[in-house]
């Protein structure tokens, strides 16, 4: 994802704002976490915590996209949308990491090592896909893909057996 919003930002804005993609990954992951931390850290029911890893990753999946709908160079307000809207992205993806590892910590190396190699299959497959059908494309795969582990996640939590916010 990263790398979408690097080229997208060079591409729109030049290159002299693409700089700014990595420390808003970073700050936006950290407040994720700092936030599960500060506000969720009271959730004991299994079912509380799947319904709020599913409904902040469908949120997630759903920002994906934002940040390339308001992408526009000739407005400068586009510039400042487009970096809010990715800061949220990765607010969203930073407090699912952090909820995962909190309540799920026993199986730390298991969703460390996943959570890598999804990574590194994410860099790779971007860069190549990028290259071979271009940058529209390139970003709706990576919204399928990512409501794919969503999917996936529910089904592995039986939420499709159960209402997805419990009472």
């Amino acid at each position: 994802l990263q790398i979408l919003y690097t080229r997208a930002a060079s591409v729109a804005y030049g290159s002299g704002l693409v700089f700014i993609i990595l420390p808003l990954a970073m700050l936006g992951i950290g407040l994720g976490g700092v936030f599960v931390f500060s506000r969720l850290n009271t959730l004991t029911r299994e079912p509380h915590i799947n319904a709020c890893v599913v409904g902040c990753s469908l949120l997630y999946v759903m920002s994906i996209l934002v940040p390339f709908l308001v992408l526009d160079p000739e407005e400068r307000f586009s510039v400042a949308a487009f970096f809010l809207t990715g800061f949220v992205t990765y607010f969203l993806g930073g407090a699912i990491g952090a909820i995962l590892f909190r309540y799920y910590g026993a199986q730390t190396s298991r969703l460390y090592g996943v959570s890598l190699l999804g990574s590194a299959c994410g860099a790779l497959g971007s860069i190549l896909l990028l290259d071979h059908v271009g940058m529209p494309k390139t970003i709706m795969w990576v919204v399928v893909i990512s409501s794919f582990s969503v999917a996936l996640y529910a089904l592995d939590a039986g939420l499709g057996k159960r209402r997805l916010i419990p009472l």
